[in-house]
């Protein structure tokens, strides 16, 4: 099982295939980009 720098278990990773994600969350999409 890997491990997070904090020690924490990591239960999943999200890779991209794409520079862009396309879930339009507050990370990736912050509310002044249209």
């Amino acid at each position: 099982m890997a491990l997070d720098r904090f020690g924490r278990r990591i239960h999943y990773l999200r890779i991209s295939l794409t520079d862009h994600c396309n879930l339009r969350c507050v990370y990736c999409m912050p509310e002044d980009m249209t």
